[in-house]
C-alpha cells in the first residue's frame, strides 16, 4: 500500500481516513484521558457530545457511563470503522453524526457536557451545545510527544522540522 502525506495536513486526518483499523489500534491514550475524566467527573447518566470523535475510542468508551454520547466526525471511514464497533460491542447509546465538527448538528443547550479528545475543537461551538452549568472537557497531549515515541518519525513525514512553527507537539525539548 502506498501512503502519501499532504503537506501541513496535520491532526492525523490522513491516517485516520485511509487505515481507520490500524489508528484505533494505536490510539490508547485516548484511554487513559477517558478513565481520568470518568473518575473526576459527574459524567453518570449525562447526554454528552464527542467531538471529533475519529474512530470513537473515546465515545465507545464514554457509553458505559453516560446515558447518550453524540459523537460527531466529519470523515467518512473512521465514522463507518466506530459504527462497525459499535455493533461488535452492542453499544446503543452512541449516535454518530457526519458533520463539521464547527458546525455542531445540535441545538444550543442540547448536552449535559462536551468532549474533545486529540481534536482542534472549536470551543465556542462546543459551549453553544452545552447546557448552562455544563462543561466542556478538553484532553491532548504534552509537548513534543503528540503521538508518544512515534512523534519525531511522524512529525518527519509530515515534513515537520524542529524549526517547524508545530515542532512542539513532534519534538520534545
Amino acid at each position: 500500500m502506498s501512503f502519501e502525506v499532504t503537506s501541513g495536513y496535520f491532526q492525523f486526518d490522513d491516517i485516520i481516513d485511509k487505515l481507520p483499523a490500524v489508528y484505533h489500534a494505536f490510539a490508547l491514550s485516548t484511554l487513559g484521558l477517558v478513565e481520568r475524566l470518568v473518575e473526576t467527573s459527574k459524567l453518570s447518566n449525562s447526554t454528552l457530545v464527542d467531538i471529533c470523535a475519529g474512530t470513537g475510542r473515546c465515545a465507545l468508551n464514554l457509553a458505559s457511563t453516560a446515558r447518550h454520547v453524540y459523537a460527531v466526525e466529519l470523515q467518512r471511514r473512521p465514522s463507518l470503522f466506530a459504527c462497525e464497533q459499535m455493533k461488535a460491542e452492542n453499544i446503543d447509546n452512541v449516535t454518530y453524526l457526519r458533520a463539521d465538527t464547527n458546525a455542531l448538528p445540535l441545538s444550543s443547550g442540547s448536552v449535559d457536557h462536551a468532549v474533545g479528545m486529540w481534536g482542534a475543537v472549536d470551543t465556542g461551538e462546543a459551549e453553544r451545545v452545552v447546557r448552562p452549568g455544563g462543561r466542556v472537557f478538553l484532553g491532548g497531549c504534552a509537548p513534543g510527544n503528540v503521538i508518544g515515541e512515534l512523534s519525531p518519525i511522524v512529525g518527519s513525514l509530515y515534513g515537520i522540522s524542529k524549526d517547524s512553527p508545530m515542532a512542539e507537539l513532534f519534538f520534545a525539548g
